[in-house]
C-alpha cells in the first residue's frame, strides 16, 4: 500500500507537535510604529535625550510584544499549497525510500522506535520550513 501525501503531512505535523517546533511570525510594521511613537513622545517631552530613551524603550516594548509564535503543525495542516505538500513529501520520501516502508502504521512505528530516523525527519522538517517556506524557527 502506498502512503498518501496527506498521511505524510500529518505524520510530519505530529512530529513537529511532539518536538514543539514553532516559527516566528513577526509584525515588523507594528513594532516600527511603537518604536517611532515612543521616540517621538520622548523627544517632545525630554528633547534629544528623550528621543534616545524613547526609542530604546519603544524598541524593547516592540520586541517583547510584536512577535508571535505559531506551531509548525498548524502551518503544515492548514496553510501548505499542493506544491508545497508535494515538495515536503518528496523530501520525506528521500529519507525513507530505502527502509521498505509501505504503510503509515509501519512508518509511524519506525519513527517512534528509531531515534536516528526521527532526527533525520526533524532535520528535513526544519530545512523545509526555513528554506522553502522562509520562516525563522522559534527558539
Amino acid at each position: 500500500m502506498v502512503i498518501r501525501t496527506r498521511e505524510i503531512v500529518e505524520i510530519m505535523a505530529d512530529l513537529a507537535r511532539h518536538e514543539n517546533i514553532r516559527v516566528n511570525i513577526t509584525e515588523s510594521l507594528k513594532g516600527g510604529l511603537v518604536t517611532g511613537a515612543s521616540a517621538f513622545l520622548g523627544g517632545v517631552f525630554l528633547g534629544p535625550l528623550g528621543i534616545a530613551a524613547g526609542a530604546a524603550l519603544g524598541g524593547l516594548t516592540a520586541a517583547s510584544t510584536c512577535s508571535n509564535f505559531r506551531p509548525i503543525a498548524e502551518i503544515l495542516l492548514n496553510d501548505l499549497t499542493s506544491a508545497q505538500q508535494a515538495l515536503l513529501v518528496n523530501r520525506v520520501n528521500n529519507v525513507i525510500q530505502n527502509l521498505g516502508v509501505e504503510d503509515v502504521v509501519t512508518l509511524t512505528a519506525m519513527i517512534a522506535s528509531r531515534g536516528g530516523l526521527r532526527d533525520n525527519l526533524v532535520d528535513v522538517l526544519r530545512l523545509f520550513v526555513t528554506s522553502d517556506l522562509h520562516y525563522s524557527l522559534a527558539r
